[in-house]
């Protein structure tokens, strides 16, 4: 077995260690966070009103909003425990998460789209899976470069999340393996598969396989 891959399987059991034990706390966590939360949007809503504010200052608060919008849907569907599936753009979540990790990322980071990749599944799910791939690949970059890309292959949408090094799979290791075993839970409940491999950037490049749907496909409950 690939020493990677060996310890891609080491992380994972790890991981869902974790997650088995902490998901009562993080429940009450997010029941505590759910005030405060939507306290921040508010203010933040209020303060896009008043004027004389500067085109660097709005962009700057525009991110917190984003950043603040994505923490609120997070606490409400862990609280709903109640996931759907519905058809969404893999490219347009892929360029959200890219602009989300690069508001406080070192590294350089670049998205590539090609092609029409439309899945079904969870985007609140989804996107926490991509974000912790590319935050991952973010840590064990530095000041390096970050590539994430998107396309169709042989009926299924392929993302793959790139690094130009050390070592992704160190960075994953160095804590309980949490946010790997995230990614992987919500892709293989979305019909995918997530593997690793040596990169053409000097580092790591972990891939997501999904399966394409049709846009107009029902929403659908999601089994996790």
């Amino acid at each position: 077995m690939d020493r990677r891959e060996d310890d891609r399987r080491v992380t994972l059991r790890a991981g869902a260690a974790a997650f088995q034990n902490d998901r009562l706390g993080v429940r009450e966590l997010c029941h505590d966070l759910r005030q405060p939360v939507s306290a921040i949007l508010v203010l933040t809503e209020v303060i896009a009103q008043e004027p004389g504010m500067t085109p660097v200052s709005r962009r700057r608060l525009t991110a917190l909003q984003g950043e603040a919008q994505l923490l609120r849907d997070f606490v409400e569907h862990f609280l709903s425990c109640s996931p759907e599936a519905r058809p969404l753009d893999l490219g347009e979540l892929a360029t959200n998460v890219v602009e989300l990790a690069a508001t406080t990322a070192a590294c350089h980071l670049e998205v590539r789209v090609r092609g029409e990749a439309t899945v079904t599944a969870d985007r609140v799910m989804l996107h926490r899976a991509l974000l912790n791939l590319v935050d991952n690949a973010c840590r064990a970059a530095g000041r390096g470069t970050v590539r994430v890309s998107v396309d169709v292959e042989d009926g299924s949408a392929v993302v793959s999340v790139e690094d130009s090094g050390p070592e992704q799979g160190q960075v994953m290791t160095r804590g309980p393996g949490l946010g790997l075993y995230i990614a992987t839970t919500v892709v293989h409940a979305c019909g995918g598969t997530l593997a690793s491999s040596d990169g053409e950037l000097g580092g790591l490049r972990v891939v997501l396989v999904l399966p394409r749907s049709a846009s107009q496909e029902e929403p659908g409950p999601v089994g996790l």
